[in-house]
């Protein structure tokens, strides 16, 4: 995989370019005070899948993959998120005569007033390389994007472009297209427990269900969610019921003398072997909190450093927006891996999660730590109700919200 498309959130005056931040995390935070994930109002997404075909593909083919892609986040049932891929409001082949119809061409025009949710099945490449350049068909796969109102905390609508000019199997592109959607939808990267030096995928790893999906490299390989993607997506849109079937670890990551630890990797494991994600002050107070929503089992708690290829579009985390950010410096830069300890510094605390119930934990670089059980469970990440105005032209101000591109070199998603 070779090109760069950057996960930094863009101002209306910059080109277009990919972005890309509890599980996965939120892809990206605004709301009044800038620490609120930005997320779909309606979780009931409509899709309009353009008409043409999909390089060698007809479009009914191409159609039913992204309506398999979709469906892996559909059967999520602890999240509401439902994704509808029959809409009708494009009836024509979306092609390089006319994809400015439909796909944002910045800074003036952001189409995002249309009601429309194009799928854009780009066959030659060549509305790829309108949009970033020349030669950019030639490994990306591509892209989504969801765009939102500055000072806000929703999404107003989105696309899909997904290129046809690269050869995939179908088995392949049912799980570049998932990838995106979680993008879509809210959702970043996320590196789990997997060893942070990795560099290659696999084979560190052999057993490729341990990946999640939402991972930097596309190393899953099994047409199903990883259970960290599960949670990811059910904390941004969680069911009715969340609470009341799921408990919480939430505490604050801190070196010994009380420093909040900002953009590092924390997570649990439970003892049947599901791990959850989290990266360290993900809503970006300067406090070092982190939040998992868990089913009830018994979960250890550990933390590492974000490897350090995780940057620019494979970034997992709000600090890792390129090489020198806050991930990559000390003290995220050099945790190690810490596992939170008894008192006796020989065994690793095991937490009893039940549903209904929070554990509030503050846990140091040094592995000690403190924690209180049977707490209420808390939600920093409440979203603010926001309804979109209404009327024509252009909302403003407002920024667009590319989402990290797939850029394929067979085995890794840089940008995805």
């Amino acid at each position: 995989m070779s090109s760069h498309l950057f996960k930094t959130v863009t101002a209306v005056s910059a080109c277009i370019v990919s972005t890309g931040i509890m599980a996965a995390g939120p892809l990206v935070l605004d709301g009044p005070t800038g620490n609120t994930p930005v997320t779909y109002t309606d979780p009931n997404i409509v899709l309009d899948i353009e008409t043409g075909p999909l390089g060698i593909r007809p479009n009914a083919a191409a159609a039913q993959l992204v309506t398999d892609a979709v469906a892996l986040w559909n059967n999520t049932t602890t999240a509401t998120i439902s994704i509808n891929t029959t809409g009708t409001g494009v009836t024509e082949d979306i092609n390089s005569t006319n994809w400015d119809d439909y796909l944002p061409t910045p800074p003036t025009d952001y189409n995002d007033q249309d009601g429309i949710n194009p799928v854009v099945f780009d066959s030659d490449g060549e509305i790829i390389d309108a949009i970033l350049g020349l030669g950019a068909s030639d490994n990306i796969v591509g892209f989504a994007s969801s765009i939102f109102l500055v000072g806000t905390s929703r999404f107003t609508e989105g696309f899909a472009v997904v290129n046809g000019k690269i050869g995939l199997t179908d088995d392949e592109l049912r799980l570049v297209i998932a990838h995106e959607i979680g993008h879509y939808f809210g959702l970043d990267h996320s590196q789990t427990n997997i060893d942070n030096t990795e560099s290659s995928c696999p084979p560190i790893w052999t057993d490729t269900a341990a990946y999640p999906l939402m991972y930097p490299y596309a190393c899953r390989n099994v047409p199903s969610l990883h259970p960290d993607d599960e949670m990811s997506v059910s904390m941004l849109y969680p069911a009715a019921d969340f609470n009341q079937t799921h408990g919480q670890i939430i505490g604050t990551f801190l070196l010994p003398d009380g420093t909040p630890v900002r953009g590092a990797n924390i997570w649990v494991e439970e003892e049947n072997g599901d791990v959850y994600s989290m990266v360290s002050d993900y809503l970006k107070e300067n406090t070092g909190l982190f939040n998992l929503r868990l089913p009830p089992g018994k979960y250890t708690l550990h933390a590492n450093s974000i490897n350090n290829v995780f940057f620019d579009s494979s970034s997992v985390g709000p600090y890792a927006d390129d090489q020198y950010g806050l991930s990559f410096q000390d003290p995220a830069a050099s945790i190690g891996d810490v596992t939170l300890m008894d008192n006796t510094g020989t065994t690793a605390v095991v937490f009893n999660v039940t549903a209904d119930s929070s554990i509030d934990i503050t846990f140091y670089s040094d592995g000690t730590g403190t924690y209180t059980s049977g707490k209420a469970i808390t939600d920093p990440t409440v979203v603010n109700s926001f309804t979109p105005s209404g009327g024509g032209g252009i909302l403003n101000p407002f920024v667009a919200l590319l989402i990290p591109a797939l850029v394929l070199s067979r085995r890794r998603l840089l940008g995805c």
